[in-house]
């Protein structure tokens, strides 16, 4: 329901119904809201004995925060109902616990029920203390599990995707060790709920890191009794083998060597999805969701690298190394899935399914992009002399939250945060720069700031890689367009019109040169990536000359020709390998 952004706003007893496999159903959706996560509601309502403190005061208020609010009062008003008087005494409510159990869903036990042998259980919390991950309050988050047909999975997922990589920020010491053992529980009680769904290659509830899957063959290998099931898992087994070291606990692999490992499971996901046709092939669900927790755990295994005020130490050049390394094997895991879903798995054993969910690793790429960005510029302005302008509060904003989380909530703070960023740049740089200095003359200040990135363009001329000079050009593209720099710098201006204008022309003449035989692409892989990098080339230039009020619009016009030249020639070879 929250993932969909609804808000339900009146969660109470009796809007939660259970099914006939005692699952439990919100109902009762009068109330409810579409809204996005910072969005703040006003209206009063719900029922009062469930309402939070926000609404009761008639302040505004998050609707994802009173729902959970809502659904932590459950087991309170549970234990003060007559609904349960005619089970148990007063003396025996003050233990009751609301539990989830493995095939039965969410139900009222007494505590000496909940520990008898063979019960899997977690119990919900509802003693939350502060905000802080603490050993006491880590299980809050489990009542939010209450909205969906996987409680189990829809956790562990959400654990995996924002507390694990927040956690060296905002737990205690020992968060890890209760993670990992919450961990060993719901593997267990996910694996306990009966033979059947434990063989079941259609069930992927347990798949929640890769070597759930990898060991989910190891279990069919050893306990199925079906020949043909038997040497299936084994040949998978032989493959996934060859990667499982590196999964199993992926922290322990070293930063720069990560890389490596995505060649190698890309190799193995290949000949995995490619097994003889003997083995009557891998489930394509499997697969999707395989990938999807590979994603994961790759950009997990980025945001662990860092904490929040590494990004921004200038003194530690490795930092800035390390988030060109990142995002280069998020980028490498990226494209070659898509080059295997979109191309080479559509001869031979043909992959049906449309294109996967890549948004997890799509945004974390774009994150690092800007963060270098603006990394850099503020790395520049730190070595400008006599600027007198307070840029250290511009940048404070950046450092006072996980620039490398690229959660729901925490891109809605990150997109604000750079419109208030581009917009101080303009007024409080540039205004101060050009009007408000009154100490040197404004003649001196111009030949300033023109001194200044005339050393950067010079720099620019002596690079080689037209990547590097887009770079470049893109951190400084938000001042092309200010008054006083068009009036001073317009050769400059001029001289980045005509570099684009140039790269654009050398990407035509590269990809002409490389398809003089009717345009054909060769089976290799690398020649597919090598045309989706000149498609992303021409859309960076294009950014950047949107940047030119005064730009040929013929530039653009070139520019979407040639992206629809490549993109076509793309599909072609697709179509001709069919």
């Amino acid at each position: 329901m929250h993932s969909q952004n609804i808000v339900h706003r009146d969660i109470k007893l009796e809007n939660i119904l259970l099914d006939d496999k005692n699952n439990a159903k919100i109902i009762d959706f009068g109330f409810s809201i579409i809204t996005q996560p910072l969005q703040k509601l006003k209206i009063f309502c719900g029922t009062p004995n469930y309402m939070a403190p926000e609404i009761v005061a008639q302040k505004s208020y998050c609707g994802f925060q009173v729902d959970v609010w809502a659904l932590d009062e459950e087991p309170k008003s549970l234990a003060k109902s007559p609904i349960l008087d005619e089970f148990i005494d007063s003396i025996e409510k003050q233990s009751i616990s609301l539990v989830y159990l493995p095939g039965k869903g969410f139900k009222v036990y007494k505590y000496q029920e909940t520990v008898a042998p063979g019960n899997q259980i977690i119990t919900i919390n509802k003693n939350i203390i502060n905000e802080i991950i603490t050993e006491e309050n880590i299980s809050r988050i489990i009542s939010i599990s209450l909205m969906s047909n996987d409680p189990l999975g829809q956790f562990y997922q959400y654990l995996c995707q924002f507390y694990i990589p927040a956690l060296k920020d905002k737990s205690s010491e020992d968060i890890n060790r209760i993670l990992e053992e919450l961990k060993v529980q719901l593997d267990s009680s996910i694996n306990g709920i009966g033979d059947s769904d434990d063989i079941d290659e259609n069930n992927v509830r347990g798949i929640y890191k890769p070597i759930d899957e990898f060991d989910f063959w190891v279990k069919i290998q050893t306990n199925s009794s079906q020949i043909q099931l038997q040497k299936k898992s084994g040949k998978i087994n032989e493959f996934f083998g060859q990667i499982d070291s590196y999964w199993r606990d992926l922290k322990k692999i070293e930063f720069s060597k990560i890389q490596e490992v995505v060649e190698k499971t890309i190799h193995i996901i290949d000949k995995v999805w490619n097994m003889d046709s003997g083995y009557n092939g891998y489930n394509e669900n499997r697969m999707i969701k395989l990938i999807e927790v590979f994603q994961i755990s790759l950009v997990q295994r980025f945001q662990v690298e860092f904490k929040i005020e590494d990004v921004w130490d200038l003194n530690q050049i490795q930092n800035k190394i390390k988030l060109i390394e990142g995002q280069k094997f998020l980028k490498s895991f990226l494209e070659k899935i898509k080059y295997l879903v979109s191309v080479k798995w559509k001869q031979g054993r043909k992959w049906t399914s449309q294109a996967f969910n890549n948004q997890i690793i799509e945004g974390n790429i774009i994150r690092i992009s800007e963060v270098i960005q603006i990394r850099d510029f503020y790395e520049q302005l730190s070595k400008i002399e006599n600027l007198n302008v307070d840029y250290q509060n511009i940048f404070q904003q950046f450092k006072s939250i996980n620039c490398l989380n690229n959660q729901v909530v925490q891109d809605e703070q990150w997109q604000q945060m750079k419109q208030t960023y581009k917009e101080q740049i303009k007024v409080n740089i540039f205004f101060m720069l050009f009007i408000i200095n009154k100490q040197k003359k404004k003649q001196e200040l111009i030949n300033h700031v023109q001194s200044f990135l005339k050393r950067i363009f010079s720099n620019i001329k002596g690079k080689q890689n037209n990547q590097e000079i887009l770079d470049m050009f893109q951190k400084w593209s938000i001042f092309f367009n200010i008054e006083e720099i068009k009036i001073v710098l317009s050769t400059e201006r001029n001289q980045i019109i005509n570099c684009l204008i140039n790269i654009v022309e050398k990407i035509k003449l590269s990809f002409s040169q490389k398809n003089k035989q009717n345009f054909e692409f060769s089976n290799q892989i690398n020649d597919i990536i090598w045309a989706y990098s000149l498609n992303q080339k021409l859309h960076s230039i294009m950014a950047i000359g949107s940047c030119f009020n005064d730009i040929n619009n013929q530039f653009n016009k070139s520019c979407e020709q040639q992206i629809s030249i490549i993109l076509q020639m793309v599909k072609l070879f697709q179509v001709q390998k069919k």
